[in-house]
C-alpha cells in the first residue's frame, strides 16, 4: 500500500515568506540608507556566510547571477561589501562585508531583535515555546529533505 502525501500549499510558503520579509524589513529605515530589500537581504546573507561565492548568494536568494552581480556592485560602490577572486578558481568570486556593511548589519539586526523580543514579551510562555518549536521543526524538516538548502 503506497503512502499518500498531501500537496504543499504554496500560499502557506508565500505567507511565511511575506511575514519573514516584514519582520526583517519593517521599520528599519531602508529608505534613509537608499537600500532595497534585496540589498538588505544580501547583507544579511553575506554577514552569516562571509566569503560565499556570487553563485551561492544567487542560489540562496533564488535569483540570477546577473541580478546579484548588479546589486552587489551597488553595495560595493556604497562601501558595504567587497569582492575577491578566489585564488584556487579564478571564476569564483567571493563576497565579504566591509566595516560599513558590518556596522549596518549589527545596527539593523539589533533593531529586528528588539522588535521580535517586544512581540515575544506579549506572548504566553506556552505560545512562545510552541512557536519556537514549530519554526525549528519546520527548518529541520525542510533541510532534511533538501527543500531548504543549508547555507
Amino acid at each position: 500500500m503506497e503512502k499518500q502525501i498531501g500537496e504543499f500549499n504554496i500560499a502557506v510558503f508565500a505567507e511565511i515568506f511575506s511575514l519573514m520579509g516584514n519582520i526583517l524589513f519593517e521599520e528599519i529605515g531602508l529608505e534613509d540608507l537608499k537600500l532595497t530589500k534585496m540589498e538588505m537581504l544580501e547583507l544579511v546573507i553575506i554577514s552569516s556566510n562571509e566569503g560565499l561565492t556570487m553563485s551561492e548568494l544567487a542560489n540562496q536568494i533564488g535569483t540570477s547571477k546577473v541580478q546579484i552581480s548588479r546589486s552587489v556592485s551597488g553595495l560595493e560602490k556604497d562601501g558595504f561589501v567587497h569582492r575577491e577572486t578566489n585564488g584556487l578558481n579564478r571564476r569564483n568570486v567571493n563576497v565579504y562585508l566591509d566595516e560599513a556593511g558590518r556596522q549596518l548589519f549589527v545596527q539593523k539586526k539589533q533593531q529586528v531583535e528588539e522588535r521580535l523580543n517586544s512581540k515575544a514579551a506579549e506572548m504566553s510562555q506556552e505560545d512562545y515555546n510552541q512557536l519556537t518549536d514549530a519554526l525549528s521543526d519546520a527548518v529541520r524538516l525542510l533541510r532534511k529533505y533538501n527543500i531548504l538548502k543549508r547555507p
